[in-house]
């Protein structure tokens, strides 16, 4: 999608560039072909530098947009971030817009891509407030586009149509002719498609589609270029994947094979990532596995720099390995799948911590302030800040709760991934394992049916014994395919594991029994390990899952 913004601005550009024949500007105009075939830096440098000098303020702002979208794409978030913060103010100034509001866009983009998600959703609302407030009804769509396009990359389905519709509906008609409002409206029809999609709304699929395949033919009439492709080989994709939806394959092939007449080899792929998507969806529908994993890793190249996407296709790939005449290939992506899944969530709940820091101090220099004025009043203050304080305790306990609320439903998710994993392990023949994963599949069983784990004083030589292995051999599978942990790491997490579960049983175990019936020997290291496995206490975390139950 960034790759696509900066496409539409190029041509934005171009076309703003035609009327004007002087020598200086197609200067401007060879330096920024240039730099957009190598995608450096000092390329967009020399653009900037030329606007400059000839005191060329849109031309300023187009280069100036264009160098933090280099960032932004090649280089890294944080100069982009850094790059944004000094240019939005003076292309606002210059009012800009359709400029400012790329450049804003991507400013958000920046932060998402860092987690900084409370930053994001804030930087939104003002860029909606923004364009509110100035009368720029496509700023005012592009804010709820990147904000929809941000709870679908949370997997928040729901809230991503809820305001990419209300986009929709305030956005002007591309009828008007306006290429931003065609670029626009195209994006936004193209987000609300992969989250019908995702949601499996057939109905939303069917309108979404043939919404965006009038869009495409309207372009073509009235004689709007596309020099990429991207345009016509999108919308055939998602008619595609409407008809297959239907179970019409036949005339979801011909469709396919009508876009890839449009698809431009010099072209990066992520241009036409919803035709490889569609075919891979119609290969697999044919029974054509080997297919469909060549598409898939296409779009896994394509998606690299984007983590969401990356997973899914990661976790699609290892479901078409299973099916495949290779199924026993599938085990190493489910690994890779949950390892990045983990890495995710540990990354989200540091991020949350230190939300709770912040906010934690934040309402300490807000205590001292008032503390301050306090003495300086009269009782009546003293009283009323006890109240504020009160107020701001709550508060603050019912954003806990409702963050460890978040976590415990990720947990559960977790461990219902890594148990379908599992399954589909064991359904393949014992004989297409390797070595490795059969032992490890051994441990497991070994620990589960005979409780071993358990007893405080298990350790690896005892486990290798009993799996008549040695202790090398074990130490490899239990690395190879326990998530690069020791066997006593290991260990540890499979304790946690059953603690967990005793947690969520109406059994009336104290914690303390829970803890040494787990294998645990001190309440202080099995406390300070399901915090850090789990992100909260085991008290915290039976009281979720009650209310789970009750709820």
């Amino acid at each position: 999608m960034r790759k696509k913004l900066f496409l539409f601005v190029f041509l934005l550009c171009v076309c703003l560039c035609r009327a004007d024949t002087a020598t200086g500007r197609n200067k401007y105009i060879f330096l920024m072909r240039t730099a957009m075939s190598s995608n450096d830096i000092a390329d967009w440098n020399a653009t900037v530098d030329d606007a400059v000098l000839r005191c060329d303020t849109p031309a300023i702002c187009q280069s100036r947009l264009n160098r933090m979208q280099c960032l932004f794409n090649f280089y890294s978030a944080d100069s982009a971030i850094a790059e944004a913060r000094e240019c939005l103010p003076f292309i606002l100034e210059a009012k800009q817009y359709s400029f400012y509001f790329s450049a804003y866009s991507t400013y958000i983009s920046g932060l998402f891509k860092l987690r900084r998600f409370d930053e994001a959703k804030e930087e939104a609302v003002v860029m909606y407030e923004t364009a509110q407030r100035i009368n720029q009804p496509v700023g005012m769509v592009m804010a709820l586009q990147v904000q929809g396009s941000m709870y679908y990359k949370l997997g928040l389905y729901g809230q991503a149509l809820m305001v990419l519709e209300k986009g929709l509906a305030i956005c002007p008609s591309y009828e008007n002719g306006k290429n931003q409002v065609l670029y626009v409206s195209a994006v936004l029809y193209e987000w609300l498609f992969m989250t019908v999609l995702k949601m499996d709304d057939v109905e939303g699929i069917i309108r979404y589609a043939g919404d965006y395949a009038t869009l495409v033919k309207w372009r073509e009439e009235h004689e709007k270029p596309d020099p990429t492709g991207h345009y016509p080989v999108t919308a055939r994709a998602f008619l595609a994947l409407s008809l297959l939806k239907d179970g019409q394959v036949q005339e979801a092939k011909r469709l396919l094979d009508e876009a890839a007449s449009f698809i431009y080899p010099q072209i990066p792929a992520n241009a036409y990532e919803h035709f490889y998507e569609a075919r891979c969806a119609l290969r697999q529908a044919e029974g054509d596995y080997r297919g469909a994993i060549e598409d898939m890793d296409i779009l896994l190249a394509a998606h690299k720099g984007d983590l969401s996407f990356y997973m899914d296709d990661l976790l699609r790939k290892a479901e078409l390995l299973a099916y495949s005449d290779e199924p026993q290939s599938c085990a190493p992506f489910y690994q890779t799948y949950i390892q990045m899944k983990d890495s995710v969530n540990s990354l989200n709940i540091n991020a949350r911590i230190d939300q709770l820091h912040t906010l934690f101090e934040v309402d300490r220099l807000n205590r001292e302030k008032r503390n301050a004025r306090i003495w300086m009043i009269c009782a009546f203050t003293g009283c009323l800040l006890l109240v504020l304080l009160l107020s701001g305790y709550i508060v603050y306990s019912r954003r806990l709760k409702a963050k460890n609320r978040i976590l415990y439903r990720r947990i559960q998710e977790k461990l219902q991934r890594e148990n379908k994993a599992a399954e589909t392990i064991r359904q393949i023949p014992e004989g297409d394992l390797s070595r490795e994963l059969r032992l490890f599949i051994s441990l497991n069983e070994l620990l589960e049916n005979e409780k071993l784990f358990t007893s405080p004083s298990l350790n690896r030589d005892e486990l290798a014994k009993r799996l008549g292995t040695n202790r090398t051999y074990l130490m490899e599978a239990v690395r190879a395919y326990g998530g690069n942990m020791t066997v006593g790491e290991f260990l540890n997490d499979f304790r946690l594991k059953h603690a967990a579960g005793l947690l969520t049983q109406p059994s009336g175990l104290s914690i303390d029994r829970i803890c040494y019936d787990s294998g645990f020997a001190s309440r202080s290291v099995f406390y300070r390990l399901f915090r850090q496995s789990y992100g909260m206490s085991p008290t915290e975390y039976r009281k979720l899952s009650e209310e789970n139950k009750e709820g």
